[in-house]
């Protein structure tokens, strides 16, 4: 670690990420070498597979989450957070691998004008099939020709990107008990202390899903909470704009509401019901053809994440995490 303080700040989070974690911080490294004053910090959720021994060999502190906390991605990016030393923090996940040249390009442009909160860019989105190769699903982005002072902003953020750690602070940092989508809910708390994330055109980095696993589609079925929560503060509408939902899951989510509604007005939720249950019978028939076809390009997996999606912002609305400390536990094991 660089002996003067440090004035920027990566921190890594993860879960049983030994496939992608060497990745991950092989691309971190390779760009911040020639970076003066930084420090990485690996903030890991209890991973049961060989993440932190691998992430061990690396120059970087590692802290472990106590046992007591339930994990979510919110609670690794706040416990960074108070570790980190740096005025800038640039959050990166586990199983992603940052873009040669991305971050250079972000630092030079965090501080003009003021009021940017941070930076973000373009990620591809994309799986390993069965012979390991990365098959690209789509390319994420997060603008809509919005400008400000001719600088280009985004309309959400996604886990990763550069931020200021004042403006984060500010805003309350990032909500440790969601389980999903905690990455917009510090967006529009960011966008309300009137403060702007910029965007920029060039891919940031690749996000090396692994829609084969059920536990990935399992986690992000639980969004449902932050719609709730958004509902809460008035703020429904501008969320789901804000996430950009693809046409499809927009279409499925909408018919839905549409039978819980007509089940509402008829005192009957068999329609319902009959909705939630082919959502879980296309999720079976879905994974059961993920298993047979070795030569995946993605197609199935996409449906498995707008049918486990759809589920979970019902299943959100009856799900919420109880907070079981106002401090949060860890151990730091470098």
């Amino acid at each position: 670690m660089p002996e003067n303080k440090p004035q920027l700040s990566v921190i890594v989070i993860s879960k049983n990420e030994e496939k992608h974690i060497g990745l991950c911080l092989d691309s971190v490294f390779a760009e911040i070498k020639a970076m003066p004053a930084t420090e990485v910090i690996l903030v890991d959720s209890r991973s049961t597979d060989r993440t932190i021994d691998i992430a061990s060999k690396y120059d970087i502190k590692i802290a472990v989450i106590d046992k007591k906390h339930k994990t979510t991605p919110g609670l690794g990016r706040l416990i960074g957070t108070q570790l980190a030393e740096g005025k800038l923090i640039f959050f990166i996940d586990g199983d992603k691998v940052l873009t040669p040249g991305w971050l250079k390009e972000a630092l030079s442009i965090i501080n003009k004008p003021e009021n940017i909160a941070g930076v973000t860019g373009n990620i591809e989105e994309g799986v390993w099939d069965r012979e390991g190769n990365f098959r690209l699903l789509h390319v994420a982005s997060y603008f809509k020709n919005k400008y400000q002072y001719g600088i280009p902003v985004a309309i959400t953020i996604d886990g990763t990107g550069l931020l200021k750690k004042a403006a984060l602070e500010t805003a309350g940092g990032y909500d440790p008990f969601m389980p999903s989508c905690e990455d917009t809910d510090l967006f529009l708390r960011i966008e309300k202390n009137k403060s702007v994330i910029a965007w920029t055109p060039e891919i940031m980095c690749r996000h090396l899903v692994d829609y084969y696993n059920m536990q990935e589609v399992i986690k992000r079925t639980l969004s449902g909470y932050y719609l709730r929560k958004a509902l809460k503060n008035k703020i429904f509408w501008k969320s789901l704009s804000s996430k950009a939902l693809p046409f499809s899951y927009g279409i499925w989510l909408l018919l839905g509401i549409f039978c819980f509604l007509l089940s509402f007005l008829n005192k009957s939720y068999f329609i319902f019901f009959l909705w939630l249950i082919m959502n879980f019978i296309g999720l079976v028939i879905v994974f059961v053809r993920i298993k047979l076809n070795k030569k995946n390009k993605g197609f199935f997996p996409s449906i498995a994440h707008i049918l486990g999606s759809s589920l979970g912002v019902v299943c959100g609305f009856f799900i919420t995490p109880k907070p079981v400390d106002s401090k949060f536990n860890y151990k730091i094991i470098k």
